[in-house]
């Protein structure tokens, strides 16, 4: 009697499809569901959140003037420079440098003290824009070199994204020639931005659309998987009922 219980609890693959395939109408809608669902959460995701910015490259470099002939002599920079002069550039001395040729921007002190709305502009400006010396975009070339790649995110103000791209493209070249050092046998440094078109533009166009999507599958496929082991659980207790009785 064991054995014959034990036969009949048993489950093959094909019993698996066909209990499967029999409430196939179920497991869509609970595939739809999911779907739904995440694409749902994708959407939430995004919503209202527009981002504005581009990427300004400088290329620096030390000079001096040859004793041979008309033409300067350029150098580089170690590692240990132009990292510190990207934590010059992602300052608050530098930001204030920005924020203070702003349009209608706010008095910095006000009854003797930091004015808040000023002191919110200068976070904003920080958290919107970031410096490194690495090529970020290229992960097999991603080394600290003489090229600074400054990029600009805004999040719902292309307003203030132009008008912060406007002072960076205004302050940052005379900022770095005054504040990186000159290395030994060199007599000044030279600062040359490189990219000439630098427009303010929607960064994260389509990303909605995309979580939409990867939101979408993950949950979609999560749903299906909990309904298709439901429905086996389901199936093989009822039978287990059916043999007790």
């Amino acid at each position: 009697m064991d054995e014959n219980m034990h036969s009949k609890d048993e489950i093959s693959l094909v019993d698996i499809l066909k209990t499967l395939w029999q409430k196939w109408l179920v497991l869509l809608i609970v595939l739809l569901a999911g779907l739904i669902v995440g694409g749902s959460i994708g959407a939430i995701k995004n919503a209202n959140k527009d981002y504005y910015g581009t990427t300004i490259v400088f290329y620096v470099n030390p000079t001096k003037e040859s004793s041979s002939s008309n033409l300067p002599v350029y150098g580089s920079y170690g590692d240990n420079v132009t990292d510190t002069m990207v934590v010059l550039l992602e300052s608050e001395y530098f930001a204030d440098q920005l924020l203070q040729g702003m349009e209608n921007a706010p008095e910095e002190i006000v009854d003797g003290e930091l004015n808040p709305e000023y002191e919110k502009l200068l976070r904003k400006i920080q958290e919107s824009t970031t410096f490194t010396n690495y090529n970020t975009e290229n992960t097999l070339s991603a080394q600290p070199n003489n090229v600074f790649y400054t990029k600009i995110s805004v999040l719902n103000d292309k307003e203030f994204a132009e008008e912060l791209l406007a002072r960076i493209q205004s302050e940052t070249v005379a900022f770095i020639e005054e504040n990186m050092p000159i290395p030994s046998g060199y007599n000044k440094t030279r600062c040359l931005p490189i990219t000439k078109i630098n427009k303010i533009e929607q960064t994260n166009a389509g990303k909605t659309l995309s979580d939409m999507i990867k939101y979408g599958v993950l949950v979609g496929a999560a749903t299906f998987l909990v309904g298709c082991v439901a429905i086996i659980v389901i199936d093989r207790s009822k039978k287990r009922a059916t043999y007790a009785d």
